[in-house]
């Protein structure tokens, strides 16, 4: 029986619009493990994320972290991406918010 692992994650939307890293998350599993540096991207295919990642003497790319089984990764994903739009509309909302106060000063 696979145990429910408890994740809670934090976003930190990338303010460039241009670019495909919309964001970067950390997520803290069961309140004992964080795994700080990860990469959201919206790419060809929606959006996706990027595990923190280290370039090792031969010049590739290997992640630092990364759920074992795809049911996991995709549990993973889903929570990330959801945080990530969450934190844009909240953005969004308090930019609109603040436009609005300040053309009502006016």
């Amino acid at each position: 029986m696979q145990r429910k692992i408890a994740t809670k994650v934090k976003v930190v939307p990338n303010n460039n619009p241009d670019s495909n890293l919309k964001g970067f998350a950390q997520i803290t599993m069961d309140d004992c493990f964080v795994v700080s540096g990860v990469k959201v991207f919206d790419g060809e295919n929606g959006m996706f994320l990027q595990m923190p990642q280290y370039k090792n003497s031969a010049g590739e790319y290997k992640n630092v972290a990364n759920p074992v089984t795809k049911e996991f990764h995709n549990e993973l994903s889903n929570k990330v991406i959801a945080a990530f739009k969450n934190a844009v509309t909240a953005t969004n909302n308090q930019q609109e918010a603040k436009a609005a106060s300040t053309a009502i000063k006016r």
